[in-house]
């Protein structure tokens, strides 16, 4: 065995599995007939726009960045509420956040296969926590 390589090489697969080669090319291909990655990259960012959009307007909720980025990862604190308590409670009435510990936060991820129902349940159930935490 070997040093380890220096900085963030060291993390670097070393070997491929061939043997998931033809279920990742599968998937992909099961994506692609959905749209193009253009279409889906959009998509997923209007999505965590609107998301992010709702949450700002909604009581007791704070998005963690003011301006949006453009990715599909949205992070909220709900006002209080524990993060991995809020987890428990969302993951309770089907919503799936994660918890981050460094910002004490929230944070949701849009999907292209995103829709506005899954946008108004996750922030329904955000807007119930946040009226229990205040």
């Amino acid at each position: 065995a070997g040093a380890f390589m220096r900085g963030a090489r060291r993390y670097e697969q070393g070997t491929t599995t061939f043997a998931t080669r033809p279920a990742l090319l599968a998937a992909l291909a099961v994506h692609d007939g959905f749209a193009s990655a253009e279409v889906r990259a959009r998509h997923a960012l209007a999505a965590a726009a609107r998301l992010r959009e709702r949450l700002a307007a909604t009581a007791g909720v704070e998005l963690l960045l003011p301006e949006a980025p453009a990715s599909t990862l949205v992070g909220f604190r709900v006002a209080g509420c524990e993060p991995d308590a809020a987890v428990v409670a969302l993951a309770a009435a089907g919503v799936h956040v994660r918890a981050l510990a460094a910002t004490r936060s929230l944070r949701a991820t849009t999907h292209y296969l995103t829709s506005n129902d899954d946008i108004d349940g996750l922030v329904s159930s955000v807007a119930r926590l946040a009226a229990r935490g205040s």
